[in-house]
C-alpha cells in the first residue's frame, strides 16, 4: 500500500547514488553537463531485479508488486540537481509455438489445435531494456526535469506574487491607518489652531479617535479633585448609553493603573470580565455595557489630568498597535490643547483684569476729574443753583444715567419736597419744581437718610418696596435709582438722587463712592451758601447801620457846623457890635461936631 520509493532501503540507496553525489559537486562549482551520453552513463538500469545483486534486499519490497526490470534516471536542470525518475517494468508472460509462428486466422484454429500439444508458456519473465527504450527515457527525464524545473520557478513566482501582495495588503493598511492617523490629527490640530474653546476641541478629539479605531464609545475622563472626577466630552455610535457628566470617585480606581497613568503608560484591557476591579468601577462597567477598554492618561507638566479612554461594547477586542498609538498622539494633541487653554484662560484673565483696573483706573479718574470740577464750581460760585444746575450735568454724562436731580425737603417736614433741580435724557418727564407728598416715603427712609444710609438699588420691582412708593417712582419711569442724602450742617437738607429709566442697573461700589463723594461737596456748598446768605445778611444789616450811623454822623457833623458857625457868627457880631456900636454912639457927636464943621 506504500511507494517503493517510501521504503527504507530504495531512499538510502537513492541518497547514496544520486543525493550525495550532488552535494559533492560543492557550491560555486560548474554546472555538469547533462547530455544524453552522462544521463545515460549515471542511469541505473536493471532488466531483472530477483537477478540483481545490489537490489536483493529490496526485492520482498517487489513481491507483490508484479515489477520486474527498473530504470532510473537523474533529473537535472542546469546545475540543479531535482531527483530521479523511476520507470518499472511489469513482468510479462511468453509463449513459443514450435510449429511455426502464430496465425490467428479462423482458418487456422483447427491447425493451432492440432499443435497445441507443442506450445511453451513462460510466465513472470523479464523484458530487456533496448537502447531505443532508454533513449525515449533520458528524453522524458529531460523534460520531465525542464517540467519540474518550471513548476518550482512557477511555485517560487506564485509564492513571492502572493508573498508580494501581501506585503503590499500590509503596507496598503498601514499607509491608510497612517493617513487616517494623519488627517485625524491634522483635524485636531486644524481644530486646536481655529479655536481657543477647550470644550470643542475635545470634542474634535473623541470626535476623530471613534472614527479612526471605530469602537463604540470614546470619552475624555477629567479628575477634578484629589476625591473624584467626570467624563465631560464623549462620542458614541450607535444606541449605547451616554457617559456623559458621570462621576467616579477617584479612590474606585486601581492604585496600581492610576501610578501607571501617572508614569505614563498604557492600559489596554481585551477583556473586562477578567480583569478584577473594584466593586464601584465594576458596575460602572456593567452598567455602561463596556466589554474590552483603551485607556490612555493626559498628563499637563507633571500633573495627571484626565484620560484619554476607548470602550467597545458589542464584544470583547484586541487593541492593535496602532490603535494605541493613534490615541496616544491625540492624548498628546489633547494636552497641548488644554495647556492652551489654561494659557489663554489665564492671560485672558490677567487681560480683564487689566482692562478692568484701567476701566476702573478711567472712571476714577473721570469722577476725579468730575468731581474737581464740581469743587471748582464750588469754589468758583456760592449760588446753589449754578452749582446743582453744573453738578447734575456732569453727574449724568459721567454716568450714563437717565436722570440725575436734586430733592429739597420742605422746612420741618420729612413727607413734603419738591425737586429744585435736574439734569434729565431727552424723552423723558422732567420733574423739575414737582411736588411730593408721601407718608410711605418719609416714615420708611427718611429716618435712614437721617443716619446718612445710602439707598442704591438695582430694579424697584424686586426690591422689598411698598406699592405707594413704587407707584411714585413709576410715575416718573423710574427703573433703578441711587440716593444719597443732603447734609446741612446735622439736619438733613435733601436728597441727590440718579434714576435709571430705560433698564434695571446695578450701581458699582465705585459710582456709589463716587456720588458719596459728590454729596459731601455739596452738602459743603450748601453749608456755604448758608453762610453767605447769613454773611450778606450781616452785611446788608451792617451797611445799613452803617448808612444810618453815616446820616447821623453828618447830621452831628452839621449841627457842629452849625454849633461853630453860630459861635463864629456870635463872636463876630459881637467884634462888629462893639464898634457898631462905639460908631453908632458917637454918630450923634460926629454929626455934631460935622455941622459944627
Amino acid at each position: 500500500d506504500s511507494l517503493i520509493e517510501q521504503h527504507p532501503v530504495w531512499q538510502n540507496w537513492a541518497s547514496f547514488k544520486y543525493e550525495d553525489a550532488s552535494r559533492c559537486q560543492g557550491e560555486g562549482s560548474d554546472p555538469p553537463v547533462t547530455s544524453p551520453k552522462s544521463v545515460s552513463s549515471e542511469s541505473l538500469i536493471v532488466t531483472d531485479l530477483y537477478k540483481a545483486p545490489a537490489f536483493r534486499s529490496l526485492t520482498p519490497a517487489f513481491g507483490g508488486t508484479g515489477i520486474r526490470g527498473m530504470l532510473v534516471l537523474p533529473l537535472y536542470y542546469r546545475s540543479s540537481f531535482l531527483g530521479y525518475l523511476s520507470i518499472f517494468r511489469a513482468e510479462v508472460d511468453t509463449e513459443t509455438l514450435w510449429a511455426g509462428r502464430f496465425d490467428p486466422n479462423v482458418k487456422q484454429e483447427f491447425p493451432r489445435k492440432s499443435f497445441e500439444t507443442w506450445r511453451e508458456l513462460k510466465r513472470g519473465q523479464a523484458q530487456q531494456w533496448t537502447p531505443s527504450d532508454i533513449e525515449l527515457a533520458i528524453a522524458l527525464a529531460h523534460h520531465f526535469a525542464m517540467a519540474i524545473q518550471q513548476y518550482q520557478l512557477y511555485s517560487e513566482v506564485q509564492s513571492l506574487n502572493n508573498t508580494l501582495e501581501q506585503q503590499v495588503e500590509e503596507r496598503t493598511a498601514k499607509l491608510r491607518c497612517a493617513l487616517e492617523q494623519g488627517r485625524a490629527v491634522e483635524r485636531v490640530t486644524n481644530q486646536i489652531r481655529s479655536t481657543l474653546d477647550l470644550k470643542t476641541t475635545l470634542q474634535t478629539i473623541v470626535r476623530e479617535v471613534r472614527k479612526v479605531i471605530n469602537t463604540d464609545r470614546v470619552i475624555i475622563y477629567q479628575f477634578a479633585d484629589d476625591s473624584k472626577g467626570k467624563v465631560i466630552v464623549e462620542a458614541v455610535e450607535g444606541n449605547w448609553l451616554s457617559t456623559l457628566g458621570v462621576s467616579v470617585a477617584r479612590k474606585d480606581f486601581p492604585d496600581v493603573p492610576l501610578k501607571l497613568y501617572k508614569r505614563g503608560k498604557v492600559r489596554a484591557i481585551n477583556d473586562v470580565s477578567k480583569v478584577n476591579l473594584s466593586p464601584k468601577y465594576r458596575e460602572v462597567i456593567d452598567y455602561f455595557q463596556i466589554k474590552a477598554v483603551l485607556i490612555i492618561q493626559i498628563g499637563v507638566g507633571d500633573q495627571l489630568w484626565g484620560l484619554l479612554v476607548a470602550h467597545e461594547c458589542k464584544s470583547t477586542r484586541s487593541w492593535h498597535a496602532f490603535e494605541v498609538e493613534i490615541l496616544q498622539q491625540l492624548a498628546d494633541q489633547a494636552a497641548v490643547a488644554i495647556q492652551q487653554a489654561e494659557l489663554y484662560e489665564q492671560s485672558r484673565i490677567a487681560a480683564a483684569t487689566a482692562t478692568a483696573q484701567a476701566q476702573q483706573l478711567a472712571t476714577a479718574a473721570k469722577q476725579q476729574e468730575a468731581l474737581f470740577g464740581v469743587i471748582t464750581k464750588i469754589r468758583e460760585s456760592l449760588d446753589v443753583t449754578t452749582i446743582f444746575k453744573a453738578t447734575t450735568t456732569e453727574i449724568r454724562r459721567l454716568l450714563g444715567a437717565d436722570r440725575v436731580a436734586i430733592f429739597r425737603f420742605a422746612p420741618d417736614s420729612c413727607d413734603d419736597g419738591e425737586f429744585i433741580s435736574e439734569d434729565v435724557q431727552p424723552g423723558f418727564l422732567e420733574v423739575v419744581n414737582t411736588q411730593i407728598h408721601a407718608c410711605c416715603f418719609g416714615e420708611v427712609f427718611t429716618p435712614k437718610y437721617y443716619e446718612g444710609q445710602i439707598q442704591a438699588v438695582a430694579d424697584i420691582y424686586h426690591a422689598d418696596f411698598s406699592d405707594c412708593y413704587i407707584k411714585i417712582l413709576a410715575q416718573f419711569q423710574v427703573r433703578a435709582n441711587l440716593v444719597v442724602p443732603l447734609q446741612k450742617g446735622d439736619s438733613l437738607w435733601g436728597l441727590l438722587c440718579i434714576h435709571q429709566c430705560t433698564a434695571p442697573r446695578a450701581w458699582t461700589p465705585s459710582e456709589i463712592d463716587f456720588i458719596k463723594q459728590i454729596a459731601a461737596h455739596l452738602s459743603v456748598a450748601l453749608q456755604q451758601a448758608e453762610l453767605l446768605t447769613q454773611t450778606q445778611q450781616q452785611a446788608e444789616q451792617l451797611a445799613s447801620t452803617l448808612k444810618n450811623l453815616q446820616h447821623t454822623q453828618t447830621q452831628l457833623i452839621q449841627t457842629e457846623k452849625m454849633s461853630s458857625l453860630g459861635q463864629l457868627i456870635a463872636g463876630v457880631a459881637h467884634e462888629i457890635n462893639n464898634p457898631v456900636n462905639f460908631i453908632y454912639g458917637n454918630l450923634s457927636y460926629t454929626s455934631q461936631y460935622a455941622n459944627d464943621l
